[in-house]
């Protein structure tokens, strides 16, 4: 409890769940020593609140004790698990990340070799629609607007 509230034995030694820790947090708390109480069995529960500012979530192992008096006491063990949850939440971040990156990869591939071959196949058309607009004489018609400068000048667009 020291390390999760830090504070010095001596000084939370005593204190009730009120006094350390917030109004949210007692709620819960309480209800769970309330299930200790009435089980009459030890539990393993995870508990969360605010302390000195900052969110934490620790694990807390309960269980009920008798008491000089006759009721019965609660008494756990909490272990700080906030940083542990926090890099969990970091590394599935980090996955699904991974995993768009990957399909993103997955298309990008596929589509990069789709445009090389385009390229290879366009190559081809401009070659082509080139060699046969040089066998033309320079007055023939197939020459004029609409021919075969056409497929070149498309291709090129593209």
């Amino acid at each position: 409890m020291c390390e999760l509230t830090r504070k010095e034995e001596g000084e939370i030694m005593g204190m009730t769940d009120h006094a350390i820790f917030p109004r949210e947090s007692v709620r819960m708390i309480v209800e769970n020593d309330k299930k200790v109480r009435r089980g009459g069995v030890p539990i393993t529960v995870e508990e969360s609140g605010v302390l000195n500012g900052e969110a934490v979530l620790y694990v807390s192992v309960k269980l009920s004790y008798p008491m000089l008096d006759g009721q019965l006491g609660v008494a756990g063990v909490g272990i700080d698990i906030t940083e542990i949850y926090k890099m969990r939440r970091e590394k599935r971040l980090l996955e699904a990340k991974l995993k768009q990156t990957q399909k993103m990869e997955a298309i990008g591939t596929p589509a990069g070799g789709i445009a090389h071959d385009f390229n290879n196949i366009l190559a081809a058309i401009i070659g082509y629609t080139e060699l046969a607009i040089s066998d033309l004489d320079h007055g023939s018609v197939k020459r004029r607007p609409g021919c075969p400068r056409h497929v070149g000048a498309g291709s090129d667009r593209s």
